[in-house]
């Protein structure tokens, strides 16, 4: 961790004390059970096009006055956390920004990922595309 100041405030050496503490924590852990740390090697660019691909494979949530709003934000919650536990991310950042559409009210940008995308096992293979 780089910190940046001209003097050690009482805060910033809690903060380096907590750090210390954790390292040492995960250290022993990764020796007790044979774990070697590696950087990840995925590149920045191929983080960006697996985003862009999840919010290209998209159809519309909702038409205005047509479905009830609150329900269909409700299972858009309820996917963006499944999508969080399975380690997705990236697909679960598209559903949060659906759901900011409708609660603002801008149905055109809430859209919905296709049967093809792994939606409620509409047919997709459950891998990443990119």
């Amino acid at each position: 961790m780089i910190f940046y100041a001209d003097v050690i405030t009482e805060s910033i050496r809690r903060t380096l004390e907590k750090v210390s503490y954790r390292r040492a924590r995960q250290i022993e852990y990764n020796t007790a059970h044979g774990i070697t740390p590696r950087s990840v090697r995925r590149a920045a660019q191929a983080s960006l096009q697996t985003r862009e691909a999840a919010a290209e494979v998209t159809d519309p949530v909702v038409s205005e006055g047509t479905e009830d709003v609150a329900a269909v934000i409700a299972e858009l919650e309820q996917e963006m956390q499944d999508a969080a536990g399975r380690l997705e991310f990236e697909r679960a950042a598209v559903l949060r920004d659906q759901i900011d559409a409708l609660r603002s009210g801008d149905f055109r940008k809430a859209s919905r990922p296709t049967a093809g995308s792994g939606r409620r096992g509409g047919g997709g293979s459950g891998k990443r595309r990119g």
